[in-house]
């Protein structure tokens, strides 16, 4: 019930309350015989004191809706809801937030990752080791009806050398999305955003391991699932179990020399992805991209198909994915093969084995780690890394921090 309401409410009760009074009401009222007619004065000292009472009354009215107004604006967001499982990837995560009297919603989360990470990845001029903040993320979102509105910012900073991003904290993501547009089925959204394409893409929180697969670009791989920029994308949902997602990008990329660059009709791709088929586990994805390469002049291709089963237990995926050979440098095609399984030995504890293989550039890497959930916001993380490059090794044991808020 709206504070109107209750207010409109009141006044009526009220104004009940004194037109329906006589004498012999305001007398049984003060506890005067109404067989003795009271005397004028006396009258007036009983009209007198109801309207003092119906006062009181509307005053402890009034002083309920100020305190219920109060309390709806001095509640706090909701807390954050951790994704069960590293699995869940997503272009932004869920985060909580609190409903306003404009009929629209704002909400705030993000993550930060405190991590330590020794091996000789990093190299001996970095002392074989890595300190710090891998990556923290803010995220807002205004909602109202069927329009949202998303900001992420991000940032990091390591002793690693080769961190990303030093301390910067740069705009992640900046997009609008429309969603059913009229009552359809159809979703729009524009911006700078992730392109969500692959089995298990995901945007700036990057991979589920700590230590990214091929995928997301480990060895200076071509990072197919983690894709972001500036795009138009449109979702099409025919049921609960299938949708099409296709979309427009641009880049930066271009040759002053030969006088050309990318345009929004150079970058495109489609993808059919289903989830939960036949009533089971069964999930997958097929997808096409063509992407504008500065060193070719042209639009090369990437086609990605993966398949898996997952249930309470347990996930195993497995994903094949072809990249031209202008997108990976290499001399011939690229060929990614990836193999991924998760074991949920309980609700709060999880273990995983990740594999993948470039073929022509004969990569190998493996991610073995464990995650225990301390709690809804608190997560720990570890995680042995291994990069077999055309013979040579890279490798790490790496322990993650996690508060998601």
């Amino acid at each position: 019930m709206t504070t109107n309401t209750k207010t409109n409410i009141s006044k009526r009760f009220i104004a009940v309350l004194f037109a329906g009074t006589s004498i012999a009401s305001l007398s049984a009222f003060a506890g005067v015989n109404a067989d003795e007619p009271p005397s004028p004065s006396e009258v007036w000292q009983l009209v007198q004191q109801q309207q003092q009472q119906i006062s009181s009354l509307q005053a402890i009215i009034e002083k309920l809706q100020a305190d219920q107004s109060l309390q709806l604006v001095q509640e706090t967001p909701a807390r954050a809801q951790k994704v069960k499982g590293p699995d869940a990837h997503q272009g932004t995560a869920d985060v909580p937030g609190w409903q306003t009297t404009g009929g629209y919603s704002v909400e705030v989360g993000g993550f930060i990752r405190a991590d330590y990470s020794v091996g000789d990845r990093h190299g001996d001029t970095q002392g074989d080791d890595s300190l710090g903040v891998s990556r923290a993320a803010l995220a807002t979102k205004f909602h109202k009806d069927n329009i949202t509105g998303v900001l992420v910012l991000g940032t990091g900073n390591t002793t690693d050398l080769g961190g990303s991003f030093r301390g910067d904290v740069v705009l992640a993501d900046a997009y609008v999305v429309w969603d059913r547009i009229a009552g359809s089925k159809f979703s729009l959204s524009a911006g700078a955003q992730p392109l969500l394409f692959g089995l298990k893409p995901n945007g700036f929180p990057v991979d589920r391991s700590l230590q990214g697969s091929l995928e997301y670009g480990a060895a200076g791989a071509f990072a197919v699932s983690n894709q972001l920029g500036p795009s138009i994308i449109g979702t099409y949902a025919f049921s609960d179990q299938w949708s099409l997602r296709a979309g427009l990008f641009d880049q930066r990329d271009g040759d002053d020399a030969l006088g050309v660059g990318s345009d929004l009709s150079d970058n495109y791709f489609f993808q059919l992805r289903g989830t939960g088929l036949f009533e089971t586990g069964l999930y997958g994805s097929i997808g096409y991209e063509k992407r504008y390469v500065a060193t070719t002049g042209n639009a090369e291709p990437v086609i990605d198909i993966g398949i898996g089963y997952q249930n309470d237990t347990f996930d195993v995926s497995f994903e094949y994915i072809s990249i031209d050979r202008a997108l990976a440098q290499t001399l011939e095609d690229e060929t990614f093969l990836i193999a991924e399984t998760t074991w949920n030995a309980t609700d709060t504890t999880s273990a995983y084995f990740d594999f993948a293989r470039a073929t022509e550039a004969d990569i190998n890497t493996y991610r073995i780690g464990m995650w225990r959930d301390i709690s809804s916001i608190f997560r720990v993380t570890g995680e042995f890394a291994l990069d077999k490059i055309r013979g040579n090794n890279a490798q790490s044991v790496d322990l993650h921090l996690t508060v998601s808020y």
